[in-house]
Parts: C-alpha cells; sequence; structure tokens
C-alpha cells in the first residue's frame, strides 16, 4: 500500500498553463523538434535550465581572486571588533539575560 502512496505523490499533479499566437508556439515546437523533445518535454526543460540559471544568478556570490583572497584573509585573521560591534554584543547579552 506504501509503493501505491509513493507513486501518486511522484506524480505530476500541477499544471501550468499558458496561452500563445500560433506562431510562438510554431517557434517553441521547432525548437523541440531540433532537440527531439515533444513539446512538454522541451517546456519543462528550457524553464528548468533557466529556473536553476535565475536561481544561481540571485543566490550565489562569485568573487574575483582578490575578493577571495580578502575574504580568506578576514575568516584566518579576522580584526578586532570595534565599539559599535562591543555595544551591539553588549546590549544582546544584556536583552538575552532577561
Amino acid at each position: 500500500m506504501e509503493a501505491v502512496s509513493r507513486k501518486r505523490e511522484d506524480k505530476a499533479n500541477d499544471r501550468i498553463y499558458a496561452r500563445l499566437n500560433s506562431n510562438l508556439k510554431k517557434r517553441i515546437q521547432h525548437a523541440a523538434d531540433l532537440r527531439g523533445l515533444d513539446l512538454t518535454s522541451y517546456v519543462i526543460s528550457t524553464l528548468l535550465a533557466d529556473a536553476d540559471k535565475t536561481i544561481q544568478e540571485s543566490e550565489v556570490m562569485q568573487l574575483t581572486q582578490r575578493g577571495r583572497e580578502a575574504f580568506a584573509s578576514a575568516l584566518i585573521s579576522p580584526p578586532a571588533p570595534g565599539k559599535n560591534l562591543l555595544a551591539a554584543a553588549k546590549r544582546y547579552k544584556q536583552r538575552m539575560a532577561k
């Protein structure tokens, strides 16, 4: 019984609807044909690739060599805390003690 319920969970149930004019659909179908995919598979794979790229660009920070060196240096030899950080830490400790 558990295997049946897992199969139902894995089955695609959500849908995305898009209305296209016939020229757009023909272009997309042509691209799908060139890739050897049906229209749905092409649309899903293309959307997924773009979604992954968008997430990567938004959530992953890429540093230059200089930036990597500065980051590593700050981790290895962090600067002494300034007065603002020390004051914030003191306020935090006071609030957490209550």
